[in-house]
């Protein structure tokens, strides 16, 4: 080797470091410079590790990502989200009833001459809603999203059903233009102006003969009564700031105060509809003094005396039923009652019978109350209504105008009691607050109303109602589908629920098993009252098994999966889906 002029070694120009041994690599190594030289080494790994992950995946939340998408995506991203967070098993199961409807309908349009008009006319009204409400979130100025109540479904649903198997050209329109009010975060003029509008540019396209003051004097009505049930049903709610607070302390949901609605606007303004039976035209005028009445006694009903109160009140109630009856029956009122019964003696059977069934049974339940569970003591309630409207064949068919008197009669009866009972007007009004409240379950206790068994008693009417005017003298199973679906089907789907009931539906107290035992109970009930009245002339046969079964089904599903109250949604419902069937098939 080549020695330098200071006498040192030449080496060569590149050294290969893979000759040289471990001994001579660490010979003259510092432990301190090696130490910190494994330590770059490891960051620089790092480093390398994140800039991989961040071409990979890059960083920031969902909500950065729906706030960078372009449209529409970033509000199909914001849909998505919503149905994840709103939409469970249960509105599932609901939502895929409802379309089954939706479907239905389209197809068989041709079954129904009207709705060539009415089609569009319907998918424009819940198209407008929608879009509505849309609006109402998106420009809300609330931090916390408002969802609309789901049950507002059927609000549309119902009397659409309704509507459709049974055409008026009038209040098809109207009831799709009251729809409006559901958009409950509009200020309830708006909600008003909106549906006169939609009345005023679909009058024409649906030939209805109804003008546009006529249907002004519908909405404001509507307007009012949806008002006051929210003035009434906010009463424990005024000083509540959390919203999820204040939904547990209200006695209605903002959908059940719609379909209340609607069902009152009906009754008062629908004249044809009721025209076409006695029963009804006493009742609109019993309905109409009880408004008045209340309106009139509202404000002074805190600064008198609890008994003068209940006099004052029933007075004025008496006076404006005697005075409008006396157009309908063309006498007083209770001379023509009289006479009514006393002429007949099937009549006084029935009231004895009646009365006495109501002075042995109603005391003995309040006495015993506290031997029985709390769902005992409420079903007992709807095994009474099946033997009051079943003990004897007359009662649904000859004696069925006198049913429904009776019936139509004690819903107002039952609304006045609630009105003592809500304001504990005088002893009698406490008295029955503390006695009433054995009988009340969460939902009951959760608002200011009680208000199961006046539920109770209207969706034992209603099918009464329908089938007389649909039938008349002749009597179908739809005049028995109260005490069939709330005294049998509803009853056992209570018991056997709650015995044997391990399968939940999810998100729910009500189980499958339960459900199963309304739709089996249900039709169990059915076969019997075919049988029954198998040789009595004035009763028609059910003519399509196939859909009645499907119509039990749907009425079992709605029963298991819906909140709304089943008192009164069932036999709502049950007829309407029945009948649409028997026109498709």
């Amino acid at each position: 080797m080549a020695r330098t002029r200071n006498g040192s070694k030449k080496t060569s120009a590149k050294e290969d470091i893979t000759l040289r041994s471990t001994a001579s690599i660490f010979k003259h190594a510092d432990p301190t410079l090696l130490e910190e030289e494994d330590k770059q080494k490891k960051k620089q790994t790092k480093d390398k590790a994140v800039e991989v992950g961040t071409d990979s995946e890059p960083l920031g939340s969902a909500q950065d990502d729906i706030d960078n998408a372009g449209f529409p995506f970033n509000y199909l991203y914001k849909f998505q989200d919503f149905l994840n967070e709103h939409v469970n098993l249960l509105k599932g199961v609901q939502l895929l009833l409802i379309g089954f409807f939706m479907q239905l309908i389209y197809l068989k349009q041709d079954h129904f001459d009207h709705l060539k008009l009415t089609l569009p006319m319907i998918c424009f009204n819940c198209i407008g809603m929608v879009a509505c409400t849309v609006l109402s979130i998106v420009k809300s100025k609330l931090e916390k999203l408002h969802v609309p109540d789901f049950d507002y479904f059927y609000c549309v649903l119902i009397p659409s059903l309704i509507g459709i198997v049974h055409f008026d050209r009038n209040w098809i329109i109207v009831n799709c233009a009251l729809n409006y009010f559901i958009v409950d975060q509009m200020n309830p003029i708006f909600n008003m102006i909106s549906s006169v509008v939609f009345f005023e540019i679909y009058k024409e396209d649906s030939k209805a003969t109804m003008d546009t003051f006529q249907f002004i004097q519908i909405a404001a009505a509507h307007f009012f009564l949806s008002y006051a049930l929210n003035h009434i049903n906010d009463i424990n709610v005024h000083n509540v700031a959390d919203e999820d607070a204040v939904e547990g302390k209200r006695s209605l949901k903002k959908s059940e105060i719609q379909l209340v609605c609607l069902l009152v606007v009906n009754i008062l303004f629908n004249h044809s509809l009721i025209a076409q039976a006695l029963p009804l035209q006493i009742f609109q005028k019993l309905l109409v003094s009880f408004i008045v009445t209340g309106l009139f006694a509202y404000p002074v009903y805190k600064f008198i005396p609890g008994l003068i109160n209940i006099a004052l009140f029933g007075g004025v109630f008496c006076y404006l039923t005697i005075y409008q009856l006396n157009r309908v029956v063309g006498k007083n009122a209770l001379i023509w009652l009289y006479e009514y019964v006393e002429n007949d003696v099937e009549k006084i059977y029935l009231v004895k019978v009646w009365v006495s069934l109501a002075i042995i049974v109603i005391p003995l339940v309040f006495l015993l109350a506290n031997s029985f569970s709390l769902n005992v003591r409420r079903k007992i309630w709807h095994l009474y209504v099946i033997f009051a409207l079943t003990f004897s064949p007359e009662i649904l068919f000859s004696e069925a105008q006198f049913t429904l008197l009776a019936l139509l009669g004690m819903i107002i009866v039952f609304l006045i009691i609630e009105v003592l009972r809500l304001n504990q007007v005088s002893f009698i009004g406490k008295y029955l607050f503390q006695v009433l409240d054995k009988f009340q379950d969460l939902k009951d206790k959760q608002g200011p109303m009680n208000l199961s068994y006046i539920y109770l008693l209207v969706g034992v009417t209603t099918p009464v109602v329908y089938d007389y005017l649909v039938n008349g003298e002749k009597t179908s199973v739809i005049r028995y589908i109260g005490p069939i679906t709330l005294g049998v089907g509803d009853t056992l789907a209570s018991v056997i629920g709650r015995k044997f009931g391990s399968i939940k539906w999810k998100g729910s107290e009500k189980s499958a098993q339960g459900t199963i035992a309304f739709i089996v109970g249900s039709l169990i009930a059915i076969n019997v009252v075919e049988y029954v009245n198998a040789d009595n002339k004035n009763y028609l046969p059910v003519a399509n098994w196939e859909n009645l079964f499907v119509s039990i089904i749907l009425a079992g599903l709605l029963e298991g999966t819906s909140d709304l109250n089943d008192n009164y949604l069932i036999p709502i419902f049950l007829p309407a889906a029945y009948e649409l069937l028997n026109r498709c098939y």
